[in-house]
């Protein structure tokens, strides 16, 4: 890529890089310019989607793949190295853009690469050994290889003696203690167990919340520094810790009865800080309003105002994720350093979806898709300024991950998909769930299950609609199948169990009792041909006392 002085007068000439005698056509961003050095004037219209937005990212992303699986990386961290483009395969195979069985493999071996050149001392998830080894856990994991998956938690464990050994104020989300928490959150979600490891993750919170407290400073209960400095954002900053804490409930509640009023006082005294522009500083007693991105400014604080917002049902957080997400609308199309997630475009854009995930409010899904296709038609110039092209964090990998995930889903792990409200990271209230098969859930969602009133339909064409609890049918419901028969009556677990009436396209129909999905107790069964049984049933048979009568016509044939 190019040196920082080509860098510097390529952003100064909007775009127009030279080079000896050659002249490189400039960036054209319709009539878009730089206004501070950092990003360039917005003009686009939220007000709907960018034309072709899909095309276009699926286009580039099929081509995008291949190249950043032959990529060459000198670190193996998750952050700027090999183990973040890992992560990205495995994102994208989950977004269904991506061949599962061949993301498994590429990752893997990445990963044994990535593994060789991490820094063992590190033991965050975005910096060292410690990310790594999670990331295989996911994969194994994939690959139902539950002994390989047990053995990396193993080594989780033992890290976690390096994590609760790191000096004291080492306590942010790159390079410190909620770094290593990170790893903790991202096992407990791919792993799908809410209590793995617990007890040194307690014991982390604890030392995290008392460092916070032993170097609290006037109107900050909660109070850290990174190198001497107390930075802001979520990267080394305060808003990175917080929100990191304010994902462990059960673990903070051991810190102290007192924790979530120090963090919520904590969190109103970093928007107390906002500049006139609404956007925070980069650190304590900064005066230059620049910069507007996931390590530095607003885009960092808008995760930890959602959480808080969810958590401890505040809606002034809302608000306030909101009021900094118009700021990232403003000044977010970034020219610095590429197109990863820490000082890209996409990182910004990623802020929208999470708005748009907890609002449902189309505005900011727009907001989403107009950076990610304003990243995806000048990749080629803006990827030129990452120090590390290909990385999660700083390059195209994170580019990748952004333009994988539509907005309008969230792509679940087995290659599900879900469009709909989110509370606490469970599905609730209205929602569409798809099924890697091609079956369609649509309706209510309580406590991440389908619960009330809801159509699942199925690949086959088979169709129920009617109520559920704990995503199981229950209570009344139709079945209707492809061929035109159907049910309709009473269920349980899935099953039909009580009253109902089941019709065949012959003009067959039954009437009666149902018990574990099969006809049992009184009923009555009409044959096409006007044939009548009525009396007991058991297990799907005539069985008891009953009355059987043959067709009219039968009847009338034989006097």
């Amino acid at each position: 890529h190019s040196p920082p002085s080509e860098q510097k007068a390529w952003r100064k000439t909007l775009g127009k890089e030279i080079t000896g005698t050659k002249e490189v056509p400039p960036l054209v961003v319709n009539v878009l310019s730089v206004e501070d050095g950092r990003h360039f004037r917005n003009d686009l219209d939220d007000s709907s989607r960018p034309v072709d937005w899909e095309v276009k990212l699926r286009r580039t992303l099929a081509t995008l793949t291949a190249s950043l699986s032959r990529a060459k990386h000198r670190k193996g961290s998750v952050y700027t190295g090999a183990g973040g483009v890992a992560y990205t395969l495995l994102h994208l195979a989950a977004c269904g853009l991506h061949d599962p069985s061949s993301s498994c493999v590429d990752s893997a071996r990445i990963l044994a690469e990535a593994e060789r050149s991490s820094d063992a001392r590190r033991v965050t998830l975005l910096e060292g050994l410690a990310g790594c080894v999670a990331l295989q856990a996911w994969t194994h994991q994939l690959c139902q290889e539950q002994e390989k998956v047990q053995e990396c938690v193993r080594r989780v464990e033992r890290l976690a003696e390096l994590a609760c050994a790191l000096p004291e104020g080492e306590c942010e989300v790159l390079y410190g203690r909620c770094g290593f928490l990170g790893v903790v959150l991202f096992l407990r979600k791919h792993l799908k167990d809410p209590q793995l490891l617990a007890e040194p993750a307690t014991e982390i919170v604890r030392q995290v919340v008392e460092s916070g407290r032993r170097h609290s400073q006037e109107g900050w209960p909660l109070y850290y520094e990174w190198h001497d400095k107390c930075y802001l954002g979520g990267a080394h900053g305060i808003a990175g810790i917080l929100h990191t804490l304010v994902q462990l409930p059960e673990e903070l509640a051991a810190a102290g009865s007192d924790v979530a009023n120090l963090i919520c006082q904590s969190a109103d005294k970093l928007l107390d800080g906002r500049f006139v522009s609404g956007n925070l500083p980069s650190s304590l007693g900064s005066d230059r309003d620049r910069l507007v991105q996931f390590c530095h400014g607003a885009t960092g604080a808008v995760p930890l105002m959602l959480r808080l917002a969810s958590v401890y049902k505040q809606p002034r957080y809302l608000q306030q994720a909101q009021e900094l997400g118009h700021v990232i609308w403003r000044r977010g199309l970034l020219n610095t350093k590429g197109l990863g997630l820490c000082h890209g475009t996409p990182g910004n854009g990623f802020a929208f979806l999470a708005l748009y995930r907890q609002t449902r409010d189309e505005v900011w899904l727009n907001r989403a898709l107009h950076f990610a296709v304003f990243a995806c038609e000048h990749q080629d110039d803006l990827s030129q300024l990452a120090d590390r092209p290909y990385s999660l964090f700083e390059g195209l990998a994170g580019a990748a991950c952004f333009w994988g995930s539509d907005g309008s889903t969230v792509i679940l792990e087995g290659g599900f998909r879900f469009t709909g409200m989110w509370v606490d990271d469970q599905k609730q209230g209205y929602g569409i769930l798809e099924q890697p098969d091609g079956s369609r859930f649509e309706g209510n969602f309580v406590d991440d299950k389908p619960n009330g009133e809801g159509r699942l339909a199925y690949i086959s064409g088979d169709v129920y609609e009617g109520q559920w609890v704990n995503e199981r049918a229950e209570g009344f419901g139709i079945f209707t199948r492809r061929d035109g028969s159907s049910y309709e009556g009473q269920w349980l677990n899935d099953l039909q169990h009580g009253y109902g009436i089941e019709t065949w396209p012959d003009g067959s129909r039954f009437e009666g009792m149902y018990c574990a999905g099969a006809k049992d107790g009184h009923g009555k069964f009409i044959w096409s041909d006007g044939a009548i049984y009525k009396g007991s049933f058991s297990n799907n048979c005539f069985h008891g006392s009953g009355d059987y009568r043959p067709c009219p016509a039968m009847i009338s044939a034989h006097p």
